[in-house]
């Protein structure tokens, strides 16, 4: 069976302040351009960016997204927490951050298809010392039963190599915390993706499809950078993945002719 294939929200929607990734205003109408192109779901952003009116946490909002979703038969798959992106799980911002998660996890259980929560620990919220990231364990791991119990997993993005991510990932007590891989970002690193797939196996929770040439951050059209597609997606066959393939490639003005070449160019290795 092929492996599905999802899309970022936000990437089906005109640009916003000059913005890539954001929440659109209007999002129901990402899900029908999503059915009518093809994709399987929808992986949900909530941002940074005016979070306190994403309509995930608003009152009456995941019955708004579960109507719709089931309206057109397209699913939403997970979510991107990339308010962590900003808020942190140390210092000042943990007891508010660790409280959003909280209500994320409670969220996803009912909303998505997969379950996945995508943290992302990354640029200037990337832990730098050991003690920063035994903090960050000892703020998310009194979650996990919460998570365990409802059947929900935490997916960490990191720019940590395998062996310093493995090390992580042993200081969580739980097998709801796992890796959101990013085929594009670990490229651009210099990492052997294909390779990093089948060390990880099932601990790869959900992926990230965006291409970038090796040391560069700018992200280019999926097939025109670095990234070995045919072997990350034959590796990810060959451990048995089961999640979904999210699509956050590179975007013009042209977004939805974009989204739809993006599309097929991963269809023929998925």
């Amino acid at each position: 069976m092929p492996i599905p294939i999802g899309i970022l929200q936000g990437r089906l929607s005109p640009s916003e302040n000059g913005r890539f990734q954001f929440s659109p205003t209007d999002w129901e109408q990402e899900f029908a351009k999503a059915k009518e192109l093809g994709f399987s779901s929808i992986e949900w952003l909530f941002d940074f960016v005016c979070h306190e009116t994403n309509t995930l946490l608003a009152s009456g909002g995941a019955e708004r997204i579960q109507a719709v979703a089931e309206e057109t038969d397209v699913a939403l798959n997970s979510i991107c927490a990339d308010y962590f992106m900003k808020y942190r799980f140390t210092g000042e911002d943990a007891k508010t951050s660790t409280e959003i998660l909280r209500r994320l996890i409670n969220v996803a259980a009912k909303l998505t298809k997969q379950k996945l929560i995508l943290i992302p620990l990354l640029e200037g919220n990337a832990p730098k010392t050991d003690a920063e990231k035994r903090e960050i364990v000892a703020k998310v791991a009194p979650l996990l039963s919460i998570a365990e119990r409802l059947g929900v997993r935490l997916g960490f993005e990191t720019e940590m190599d395998k062996n310093e991510l493995s090390r992580f990932l042993e200081l969580f007590p739980s097998p709801a915390v796992g890796i959101y891989y990013d085929i594009g970002n670990a490229t651009s690193y210099g990492y052997d993706v294909p390779a990093d797939i089948r060390f990880f196996g099932k601990r790869i929770f959900g992926v990230h499809a965006k291409d970038r040439r090796k040391g560069s951050t700018q992200s280019v059209y999926l097939g025109e950078g670095d990234a070995d597609y045919e072997g990350c997606l034959s590796a990810l066959r060959g451990i048995g993945f089961g999640g979904t393939i999210i699509m956050q490639a590179w975007r013009t003005a042209d977004y939805l002719s974009d989204a739809e070449r993006q599309l097929l160019f991963l269809k023929k290795y998925a």
